[in-house]
C-alpha cells in the first residue's frame, strides 16, 4: 500500500506490522501446564507427607502436603522422568511419566525401607567430667 501524500505512514506501517509480528511470535506461558498427584505408600495406601518430588534434570521440583499432594508448575507438555525421595522410603524413580493438557494428574507409590534387626542403637561413652577439660 503506497501513501503519496503522507510519506510517514509508509514508515509506521512498517512499525506496526513489525510490532505485530514480534508480539505474534512470542511464547504464550498458557503452553505451560503443571503436573499434580499424589505420593503413598505402596502396601498400605496411606499418603506419605512432605515427600519431595523432582524431575531427572532437577528443574523443577515440589514437597508433598502433609497429604501426599503435591504440583510441579511450569511444565510443557511432554514425557518425564519424575524421582520421588521420602524419609523412611526408598527412592523412587518414574520414567516415562506422560504430561498433557488431557493428562495432569498421576499417583506415585513408594516401599518403606526394611530396616534389619530393629531401629538403630547410638551408644555415647563419656571420657570425663567437663571440669577436667579446664583442669591442668
Amino acid at each position: 500500500m503506497q501513501f503519496h501524500g503522507a510519506p510517514h505512514l509508509e514508515g509506521m506501517q512498517r512499525l506496526l506490522l513489525l510490532l505485530l509480528f514480534a508480539v505474534v511470535a512470542m511464547p504464550c506461558p498458557a503452553q505451560l501446564i503443571g503436573l499434580s498427584g499424589v505420593v503413598v505408600d505402596h502396601s498400605t495406601s496411606e499418603p506419605v507427607p512432605f515427600a519431595h518430588v523432582y524431575l531427572h534434570d532437577r528443574s523443577h521440583v515440589a514437597e508433598a502436603d502433609p497429604d501426599g499432594r503435591f504440583t510441579l508448575t511450569g511444565l510443557a507438555p511432554g514425557t518425564y522422568t519424575c524421582i520421588v525421595e521420602a524419609i523412611d522410603y526408598e527412592r523412587g524413580t518414574f520414567p516415562g511419566v506422560e504430561l498433557s493438557h488431557d493428562k495432569r494428574w498421576v499417583r506415585f507409590e513408594l516401599n518403606q525401607v526394611q530396616l534389619i534387626g530393629g531401629p538403630p542403637v547410638i551408644t555415647v561413652k563419656r571420657r570425663g567430667w567437663p571440669w577436667r577439660w579446664f583442669v591442668r
